[in-house]
């Protein structure tokens, strides 16, 4: 599958608004990635926006994304573990 990025960016909309509705408006035909990410953080939260997030990329078959972004996930989990301090 070979998109340009408006046109991925519009395809993970649409698979947002048809699994998640409540993180997405329908009525606003805005594109923009920011927008998106601000109203999936403010609706959700930012581990239910990560996980509707890895779902998409799944069901649109964007392997080498989903593996990304669990690999940072993961290294970002591992940082915060290394950095709490030891009760």
């Amino acid at each position: 599958m070979n998109l340009k990025k408006d046109e991925k960016l519009k395809l993970f909309q649409s698979h947002l608004s048809q699994y998640y509705p409540e993180c997405s408006e329908r009525e606003q035909e805005d594109p923009e990635a920011l927008y998106i990410v601000e109203k999936m953080l403010k609706t959700c939260g930012s581990e239910r926006s990560l996980k509707i997030t890895l779902h998409i990329l799944r069901n649109m078959k964007q392997k080498d994304l989903t593996a990304s972004l669990e690999r940072d996930e993961q290294h970002s989990e591992t940082c915060w573990e290394w950095a709490e301090p030891a009760l």
